[in-house]
């Protein structure tokens, strides 16, 4: 039994707790065949990221894209790993260079400024005590990282053309929509933010690196790439 307060403070209303018995749920049955909300095929339009899944694992690009399965409510906040830190990693390098910061040490000043700002709301679960190793470690990447990224773009003369630019248009059968982490011009650069490092390389060594590739004929102007 609650009791609350009466609409005038004076007197207190008697609230009587009831008890229901929930229905239990039938349990999953699992199925041989499956019907798609859609047909199976590219998406209009269709994003740099999906073309890379579909050309990975055409399963899961069917699973996720056609048959809209994807986390549910109950999906717990993000625990520390490589995709929290990447998106943190997004956030921050997107606030700096929004800013057109020239300079890599102000560049670092202020990725550390957003970091400690923004932590609270982007990536919460880094402020556990668990965690305070990694929050360490995730805070001194970023804040290299605009240095090294500031620094790069001095050296190679070039200006900032955009930071997460929507690019757009028709490859082949394909319509794609897809969003540039930053673009540069004169010397013309894409730049695809990723966490973590050997494998990225190694695709971009053998020119397996699909999503870049497709940003780059996408912010192309004209016969220029």
């Amino acid at each position: 039994v609650l009791f609350a307060p009466g609409a005038h403070g004076g007197s207190r209303a008697r609230i009587e707790a009831r008890r229901v018995r929930a229905t239990p749920r039938p349990h999953p049955i699992p199925a041989e065949r499956a019907r798609a909300p859609r047909a199976l095929g590219l998406r209009e339009p269709e994003s740099a990221s999906g073309v890379e899944s579909l050309l990975g694992c055409s399963l899961a690009y069917a699973l996720r894209y056609a048959g809209d399965l994807e986390p549910g409510l109950s999906t717990p906040a993000a625990e520390p790993g490589p995709l929290l830190y990447g998106e943190l990693t997004h956030h921050v390098l997107a606030r700096v260079l929004a800013g057109g910061v020239r300079d890599p040490d102000t560049a670092a000043r202020r990725a550390a400024a957003v970091v400690d700002a923004e932590l609270p709301r982007v990536a919460e679960t880094l402020l556990l005590p668990d965690h305070q190793a990694e929050r360490a470690a995730v805070r001194r990447a970023i804040v290299e990282s605009a240095r090294v990224l500031v620094a790069t773009v001095a050296r190679a003369g070039a200006s900032i053309r955009g930071v997460e630019v929507m690019l757009e248009g028709k490859l082949g059968p394909a319509v794609l929509a897809s969003r540039a982490d930053l673009l540069l011009s004169e010397p013309d650069h894409v730049i695809d933010i990723k966490w973590g490092g050997a494998r990225h390389r190694d695709e971009l060594r053998v020119g397996a690196a699909v999503q870049l590739a497709l940003y780059a004929a996408l912010a192309r102007t004209g016969s220029r790439l």
